[in-house]
């Protein structure tokens, strides 16, 4: 759930929250605060949080040694290796992962060494001996398999609008994170009376398509793109345009978070808003897709579904959603196509759910769409 006013400001933008914590490596006189003061700016806190934890223990062993960043050589980086490996606490796939967030530390100060702050950086150790050896891999790489009662009764627990929208648009419709992010009130035609009054314009194309969304395709939406009058930060990926019907209980959270969205700044009106302000935001500003990231591996990680440790299959995030609404809806109708039409894939039997939407999109999704409440 998101919480209160402090943890959600903690929670907006990478460049939006201070850093908990890491003050150790911040207050180093040499390249690697520089790396986490810089990194800071342009990462998802999670990630941040990694290479902190990452670069903690490997500050500690060239402090031990008196060895400085830019002399660590290949020898060095061996018994970097078995020094972590050493440890009882850390298993072999985390040291894995600390050495590849040594060697990223390595890749970004060597592109730029003309900088005089990395100017003593110009050799990866650590990358090659993350090339030569060979690994154990003890992460769980199955995908988790969750019933939808599970789901259920994991996203009734959610008590704040805002998640519950995020929630219940990506296992309705298995959009990505960046899809949904990109959404304006423009995109939305839902017939309600109050949501007519409020927002009047949508796209032209929708006009005619009550309680319905579109997802612009990526030839609509790229990253620095001015769309709708506002800067897009994250891509769309679809091949193609869709439209999405939705369903009575969509429709009804979608009104629930529009009751309390503040207004926005942007001229494009964006769906998903921050509630609280950042450093550099307010409330009102577009929802970007790590913030999503975010707010979902939260909330998945309080349902014991999210493990730093292991893969991108095997945790809940909303790129899960994507399999969850292939396998859950797919399950639910004898027609592929149809699932292939709402992840926005291209093919010329696609043209017919464009021409035939009422029947060969709405009317089966409607029918097959399985309910959260």
């Amino acid at each position: 759930m998101i919480g209160d006013d402090k943890d959600e400001a903690e929670d907006d933008y990478p460049n939006q929250w201070t850093s908990p914590g890491y003050t150790d490596l911040t207050d180093r006189d040499d390249e690697i605060a520089a790396y986490m003061e810089n990194r800071k700016r342009s990462v998802r806190r999670k990630t941040w949080r990694q290479s902190g934890t990452a670069l903690r223990h490997f500050a500690e062993f060239i402090d031990e040694r008196g060895i400085k960043p830019g002399d660590f050589n290949d020898d060095d980086a061996e018994d970097f290796i078995n020094w972590l490996e050493a440890k009882d606490s850390i298993k072999d796939s985390t040291v894995k992962s600390y050495a590849g967030s040594v060697a990223h530390f390595y890749d970004y100060a060597m592109r730029r060494q003309r900088s005089e702050t990395y100017s003593d950086i110009n050799y990866n150790a650590i990358a090659l001996v993350l090339e030569d050896r060979t690994w154990n891999d003890d992460r769980t790489t199955e995908r988790r398999d969750l019933s939808l009662k599970q789901m259920r009764e994991a996203i009734l627990s959610v008590n704040h609008p805002l998640l519950l929208c995020i929630l219940m648009l990506l296992i309705k419709t298995g959009m990505r994170a960046s899809e949904l992010a990109n959404l304006d009130m423009r995109d939305i035609n839902l017939d309600h009376h109050w949501f007519k009054e409020h927002f009047p314009e949508c796209r032209k194309n929708l006009e005619d398509r009550p309680d319905t969304l579109y997802i612009a395709p990526r030839s609509e939406i790229e990253v620095g793109d001015v769309v709708n009058g506002e800067e897009r930060k994250d891509p769309n990926k679809r091949a193609r345009g869709t439209y999405v019907p939705i369903d009575k209980e969509t429709k009804a959270v979608i009104l629930l978070w529009l009751a309390i969205r503040p207004p926005s700044r942007s001229p494009a009106e964006p769906l998903l808003t921050l509630t609280v302000p950042g450093s550099s935001t307010i409330p009102g500003d577009r929802l970007r897709a790590d913030y999503i990231w975010d707010q979902v591996s939260d909330w998945a990680e309080a349902q014991g579904w999210w493990d730093a440790d292991a893969t991108l299959e095997s945790n809940v995030s909303p790129h899960y959603f994507r399999h969850f609404f292939r396998t859950v809806f797919g399950a639910r109708t004898d027609d592929q196509l149809l699932v292939k039409y709402f992840r926005g894939d291209k093919g010329d039997a696609m043209e017919d759910y464009m021409h035939y939407w009422e029947s060969h999109v709405r009317e089966p999704y409607l029918q097959a769409i399985y309910k959260i409440f």
